[in-house]
Formats: C-alpha cells, sequence, structure tokens
C-alpha cells in the first residue's frame, strides 16, 4: 500500500485494508466500506471555515491530502469527495464523480444547479453510492442503488431538474425525503465540470457555503453535533455560542478541526459584522 493509503488510514485510526479488497465478496466489500466511511465522517469532519473566509479551495489531490489527512482539518463535498476517489483508486477500484441538484428547498420543483459532488463505484457488478460530504445529511454508510439501508436509500425515479437518481433519507415519521438527485450514463464528467462546479460553490455570494458558516461531525455510536453560523446543535438541543474562546474550543476540540487563530478570527469576526452575509 502507498504512503497515502497509510495516511489516510491512520487518521481514520483503522487498519489498512487488504491489498486484494477490490476483488472481496460483494458483502465483505460493503462492510468494510461502512466502517471506513463511519470512521471518516467521525474523523475528517465536514467543514466550510475557508470559504467563509472568502477563499478559493483547491481541490488538486495534493491539497485535499494535506489539508484534510495531513493537517488535520476537514472540508467540504468537492474536498471529501476528491480524497476518497484517490483512496479508492489507490484500493484497486474504478470511481466514478458526479454532479448533483440539492432537491433540499423550499420550492423542491425548482431544484439547485449542479454542485454536490458524490461518488459511485462498482463492487462485483452493482453500482454502490459513497457520499462523505454531505453535512449534517451525510450518509455514513455505503449505498447499493435500490437497497433500502435502514436510513437512508438510493432510488431510480424522474426527479426535480431533470435528474434520474435520488439519495434520500428516512425521517421521524418513517418515510423518505429526497436530499439530492443526480444522473448515470451520457457524457462522462470532466476534471472541468468539477473544477467549474467547485469554484462556484465556494466564490458565488449568497449561496449556502458563502454565506453561512456550516460545520457537521458524525460520531461511531449514531450521534452527531452541527454548527450552523453561531448556533450548536447537538442531537436536536441547540445553543448560541457565547464567545470567541468557546467558539475556538468547540471548532478544535468537538469538531477535531485544527484551524489556525487567524483563521477562526476572521470567521468569528465576520459572524458578528455581517451575519449570514
Amino acid at each position: 500500500m502507498s504512503s497515502n493509503i497509510e495516511r489516510y488510514f491512520t487518521r481514520l485510526s483503522l487498519p489498512t485494508p487488504p491489498a486484494d479488497l477490490a476483488t472481496a465478496p460483494f458483502d465483505e466489500v460493503i462492510a468494510f466500506f461502512d466502517t471506513m466511511l463511519r470512521a471518516h465522517a467521525a474523523a475528517i469532519p465536514f467543514e466550510n471555515l475557508n470559504v467563509y473566509a472568502g477563499e478559493r479551495i483547491d481541490i488538486s489531490p495534493d491539497a485535499v491530502f494535506r489539508k484534510l489527512v495531513d493537517d488535520r482539518r476537514g472540508g467540504y463535498c468537492h474536498e471529501h469527495a476528491r480524497l476518497l476517489q484517490l483512496v479508492l483508486t489507490e484500493l484497486g477500484f474504478t470511481p466514478t464523480p458526479h454532479l448533483a441538484r440539492i432537491l433540499l428547498r423550499p420550492d423542491a420543483s425548482q431544484p439547485g444547479p449542479l454542485s454536490h459532488q458524490l461518488t459511485t463505484v462498482n463492487v462485483q457488478g452493482h453500482t454502490v453510492v459513497l457520499d462523505p460530504g454531505f453535512g449534517g445529511g451525510t450518509p455514513t454508510l455505503a449505498l447499493p442503488i435500490g437497497v433500502d439501508r435502514g436510513s437512508f436509500r438510493v432510488i431510480h425515479g424522474n426527479f426535480p431538474g431533470d435528474t434520474h437518481f435520488a439519495v434520500q433519507s428516512r425521517t421521524e415519521d418513517g418515510q423518505f425525503r429526497s436530499l439530492y438527485g443526480f444522473n448515470m450514463g451520457g457524457p462522462a464528467l470532466q476534471l472541468s465540470d468539477i473544477d467549474t462546479a467547485n469554484w462556484l460553490t465556494c466564490t458565488k455570494p449568497g449561496t449556502m457555503f458563502t454565506a453561512n458558516l456550516v460545520l457537521a461531525r458524525h460520531f461511531p455510536d449514531g450521534t452527531r453535533i452541527t454548527l450552523q453560523n453561531t448556533t450548536i446543535n447537538r442531537n436536536g438541543e441547540r445553543e448560541d455560542i457565547p464567545d470567541f474562546d468557546t467558539f475556538t474550543a468547540l471548532v478544535r476540540e468537538d469538531f477535531g478541526v485544527q484551524a489556525t487563530d487567524q483563521l477562526l478570527t476572521t470567521c468569528w469576526e465576520r459572524l458578528h459584522a455581517q451575519p449570514n452575509s
């Protein structure tokens, strides 16, 4: 295994997988992916500190590995997806990136642009969705298309924005809601398509991640902690962050994001100068 694989699984506190994982039986691969995704979501949080601070995001392989693995930071969807694709490739799989439209909008008939990135991989003839980068709604398990995995599923159908597959999560009343829609087949995505989506997501004024500070971390026991602007949510219990010292401790200790003093100061000052701007 390469040093990248060793660094990644050390970050996740998991043993390095066997070299023949890609040819293992389907159930074994899915079980491994489940373990990997749960560990990934716990060790590498979702966060957009740099985006909120007005910086552009570099999703080149070296930049993603350095930030999310070596510097013990988190990232948003394009960073998580690129990291996962690099790891899967080195494990012997052939990952396919996809861009998706967010369907969680007040008017579902007006879906968002193709701004979210997810990954599919073929496992013994089955297409499986892997997505560790959907913030508080991240599916922390592998999702074979057409299989109900309890809290999440991926189904085929007709969805807003001319999309034909949707990742769905189960709500408290037992129903499913669509998180985002995407397509498979047709022209393959080019790196330039992904770079454009990343650029739009991290620079366009007024979008979710340029206008709001968002962090999320999922723990192996199923609990999670999220932050939007100055409100912290621990499994439904909300409270406001009173001061900068508390904010710094939350980011570094609760979320495990080793951000610099300068970056945290920039974000905190923006939160209080122009909330949600």
